[in-house]
């Protein structure tokens, strides 16, 4: 339960007060600044805990539209060295493209070994970005199966597969 979580989030006020005006490329700006700002902080924040024992374990949680930002070059050090100091990573709402982004990132950039899971032709890219892929097959139709290196019936049946 000793857990510290860092929320970068596009459902913010000062997003939403900037979003309203409808100045595409003041929004752009904005977003682009506020994902700066508050992945340099949580960074910041987050090297009080990097190479401590006792301290807190650590979750990063980032939306699809604050990922777009943070995704671009000159944040994608920072996105990566954070994330691999979290013990959990949750992405959400995010688009197949950038599902298969940060699969490559951490591929790439860490110079890890990947597994991605997915169960519908939106994981298609991020299977085949991974070192591994793994297809759930189910309801969601056989895409993922078919990109995947090896398949299982539910996810329950991951660990068997490990």
């Amino acid at each position: 339960n000793d857990m510290k979580q860092f929320i970068i989030s596009s459902e913010t006020d000062a997003i939403r007060e900037v979003e309203s005006r409808g100045d595409q490329v003041e929004i752009a700006r904005f977003m682009k600044d506020a994902v700066k700002n508050e992945l340099r902080k949580c960074y910041d924040e987050a090297q009080r805990y990097f190479h401590t024992v006792s301290g807190p374990k650590l979750a990063l949680v980032i939306d699809g539209k604050c990922l777009m930002y943070a995704l671009d070059p000159s944040l994608r050090v920072m996105l990566l060295n954070l994330s691999l100091n979290c013990s959990s990573v949750v992405c959400c709402r995010v688009s197949p493209l950038q599902k298969a982004q940060v699969t490559s990132m951490v591929k790439k950039g860490a110079r890890r070994i990947t597994l991605s899971i997915g169960d519908g032709a939106n994981d298609v890219s991020m299977i085949q970005a991974a070192h591994v892929g793994v297809g759930i097959s189910g309801l969601e139709g056989m895409q993922a199966v078919m990109a995947s290196d090896f398949s299982i019936a539910q996810f329950r049946f991951l660990t068997d597969l490990l």
